[in-house]
């Protein structure tokens, strides 16, 4: 959409049939209420709200939202997917479960980038909100346990692998420091939900739903509690070759393994729009870029892919000077002297964190009742949970002195610009944003 014209949906005669069985709605009834009411706190124009109307009486018989999004024309997705892809490797901790503390594995504690330790002094995380999107969590993981996670809805965590992406993540955000385990970057953090883009096996894809119930209650702990509202969304979108294409040479072209920014879609775009307008800070992983053999590792230039939009290709982030206003996070690796590595680039990656070899907490295993630690966590997944851990610590540090929170924008010009200590990331010989330093960052919030 973004002003593009709509052909050929089939609008329900009238709203009954919303609750034709083996009928799906993109908005439920209830969640269509949400929106609205959200889009009057956001005071957005009858122009903006139009960008949400096509999705009022889609339907379709089908509970897959990346086919929903195919009707309205948004490019060809296969799926949603996790951003961290790779198999992990098992990494057993101590046999009577965490004992150990693995806090000098985990570089972005105390290492060469990103220091959270030294923003401790500043904030831990009191005064925050913070809900982690995406597919799963182990909450009885031992790093988990103490965080207290609310669940907004209940989520069918019943694949491994969701639960484990999710486990890594909550716990390089928000595990605490106890002398056991992995340490979280915002290890204060009070106030820390979860939300499902999965919400049965028939209805995989509903990140649009997961991402209106995580804005609902950001809003009202904002209004609560006074809290500044962070949200993290860790997924990517994948898109088969027709989709998108490239002016770049053959090998360099859009993979169907390949990921890009969730806010590619139009849905995602507007509703991410609609949470920063509302205050709250999102941060969105940048994809996975393949590395293909044979041709030196190229990595994927997001500013130079193509929408495909009939006969005209259009740029992938073109909306008319309009942005989601998300923090959108790529990945690096501190051992090849802070080289962009397995991670999307572009003018749209506004900051870089450590993306190879990171130390989290995996899941729990009730068979041996053991919580296990892993030292390979990966890919944009990892790099977008160290920057939300340090947004966090940022707007923390304001809440602390009694300032209100930074506003979404503001905090990401921040990590944009790069303030005091930050490590510069580099591709191909030249500069493309910063690794953010905690306690620079922190700093700079408190400066603003």
């Amino acid at each position: 959409m973004r002003g593009q014209a709509l052909v050929g949906l089939n609008e329900p005669a009238n709203a009954d049939a919303l609750d034709v069985e083996g009928v799906s709605s993109v908005f439920p009834r209830e969640y269509w209420d949400l929106l609205n009411e959200l889009m009057e706190r956001a005071e957005w124009p009858a122009s903006r709200r139009a960008m949400l109307d096509p999705y009022r009486n889609l339907v379709l018989p089908t509970d897959r939202e990346d086919e929903l999004m195919r009707a309205l024309g948004d490019p060809e997705p296969s799926d949603l997917r996790f951003v961290e892809r790779s198999e992990p490797t098992l990494t057993l901790p101590t046999a009577d479960g965490l004992g150990e503390e693995y806090a000098h594995r985990q570089s972005y504690i105390d290492g060469p980038c990103v220091r959270a330790a030294g923003a401790w002094a500043l904030a831990r995380g009191a005064g925050v909100s913070f809900v982690d999107v995406e597919k799963g969590w182990d909450l009885a993981h031992d790093d988990l346990l103490p965080i207290g996670a609310r669940e907004l809805v209940e989520s069918d965590s019943s694949e491994p692998e969701w639960r484990a992406h999710g486990t890594s993540v909550l716990g390089i955000v928000a595990a605490r420091l106890n002398g056991s385990g992995c340490v979280g970057i915002a290890n204060a953090l009070r106030h820390v939900a979860t939300a499902t883009a999965v919400r049965s096996r028939s209805e995989p894809n509903r990140l649009s739903l997961a991402i209106v119930d995580s804005i609902t209650h950001l809003a009202s702990h904002a209004s609560e509690f006074g809290d500044a509202p962070v949200l993290l969304i860790e997924l990517q979108v994948n898109i088969f070759p027709e989709g998108v294409s490239s002016d770049q040479t053959p090998h360099e072209r859009l993979r169907p393994q390949d990921g890009l920014p969730v806010e590619v879609f139009d849905l995602y775009f507007w509703l991410i729009r609609l949470a920063t307008d509302l205050g709250i800070t999102v941060i969105e992983c940048a994809g996975n870029s393949s590395v293909v053999p044979g041709y030196g590792g190229t990595l994927r230039d997001l500013d130079r892919l193509r929408r495909m939009r009939g006969d005209h290709p259009q740029p992938l982030f073109d909306y008319d000077g309009l942005s989601s206003g998300a923090i959108v996070v790529g990945g690096c690796a501190i051992a090849l002297g802070v080289e962009v590595a397995g991670s999307n680039v572009g003018s749209r990656v506004d900051c870089y964190a450590p993306s190879l070899g990171v130390t989290a907490p995996w899941y729990f295993d009730a068979q041996r009742r053991v919580s296990l630690v892993r030292h390979d966590f990966s890919g944009t997944s990892a790099a977008g949970a160290i920057v939300a851990g340090v947004v966090v610590l940022a707007q923390s540090a304001r809440r602390a002195r009694g300032m209100s929170q930074l506003p979404p924008f503001a905090i990401r010009r921040l990590l944009q610009d790069g303030v005091g200590d930050c490590n510069d990331v580099s591709h191909l010989g030249r500069r493309v944003g910063t690794v953010p330093d905690a306690a620079s960052l922190c700093s700079a919030a408190l400066k603003q």
